[in-house]
């Protein structure tokens, strides 16, 4: 009988557990219910790679919508040994997972990072930024977190990491010898454009459309919040939709832009014709 309630009881434990075969390890950083800004997560995977390469060292970030009843400690071990963080010979492996749902974190720690990292160490670190992730706000905490511990690593091994780029404020596409470059650029097409025969009364026309300049300044309008609150702007929308965004805006720019010449600055004309047309006819 008590061979029967042993068996049960292990036969439930199976049944509520995180089914871990589910989740394949996608990179250092796995976030599989999507909750961190694209920008974020390219940050923090840049930082986990530079800690792997230059210390040995594999941190590992996961991300699970819920744990299904089980311990965050037992579902973080087992994701910790099934995936094989920090290799089974080296054993320098730290994962760190996340319950979105049941807003629990934990970590589990290979054992030759025990002469490196107190026990209380990872804990404590996750303990600074909870009241951050009781809000659902991953982004800067875990930014943070990750170099807190990468710095501790780096000392011991002594070597130095550099910082987590900041995603407060993106360079690159909109820093301002880019936009620079592109008023510049625009200036010069312009002008080549402009000797083709029949551009500028095309050109005219549009520059002069009221359509023209509000769409230039949503787009401008755009372009400042993705830069200054890029994670606020991906938090709402969709992942695929940010993420594509973000890697292929000149494209977007160049449709629109192409869709106004066609259009002689007046595109919502040519959407509207139809049904003013229509609505012609029913008045004769």
């Amino acid at each position: 009988m008590t061979r029967f309630w042993i068996v049960a009881i292990f036969c439930l434990q199976c049944l509520t557990a995180l089914d871990t075969s589910k989740l394949k390890q996608q990179a250092h950083v796995n976030d599989f219910p999507h909750e961190m800004g694209t920008a974020s997560r390219k940050a923090l995977e840049q930082y986990c790679l530079q800690l792997e390469q230059k210390t040995g060292v594999q941190l590992v970030i996961v991300f699970v919508t819920s744990l299904d009843d089980e311990h965050i400690q037992s579902a973080a071990s087992k994701l910790f040994r099934e995936w094989e963080v920090g290799s089974k010979k080296a054993n320098q492996g730290i994962l760190l997972l996340f319950a979105v749902q049941d807003k629990q974190e934990g970590a589990q720690l290979g054992s030759s990072l025990d002469q490196i990292l107190p026990a209380d160490f990872v804990p404590g670190v996750l303990s600074d930024i909870r009241v951050g992730l009781q809000k659902n706000d991953y982004n800067q905490p875990l930014l943070a977190a990750a170099q807190k511990i990468g710095d501790r690593i780096a000392k011991e091994k002594g070597v130095t990491l550099d910082p987590p780029k900041s995603t407060k404020s993106k360079s690159g596409w909109f820093s301002p010898i880019a936009i620079v470059l592109y008023v510049c650029a625009a200036a010069f097409i312009a002008g080549l454009v402009s000797i083709i025969p029949g551009f500028m009364k095309v050109a005219v026309p549009t520059a002069k459309s009221p359509t023209t300049w509000l769409t230039i300044l949503i787009l401008v309008l755009l372009a400042i919040v993705f830069n200054v609150v890029p994670d606020a702007v991906e938090s709402v929308l969709p992942y695929a939709l940010a993420d594509f965004i973000e890697s292929a805006w000149p494209l977007l720019v160049a449709a629109v832009l192409l869709v106004l010449l066609s259009t002689r600055g007046h595109p919502l004309d040519y959407l509207l014709a139809p049904f003013r047309g229509a609505r012609g006819k029913h008045h004769r």
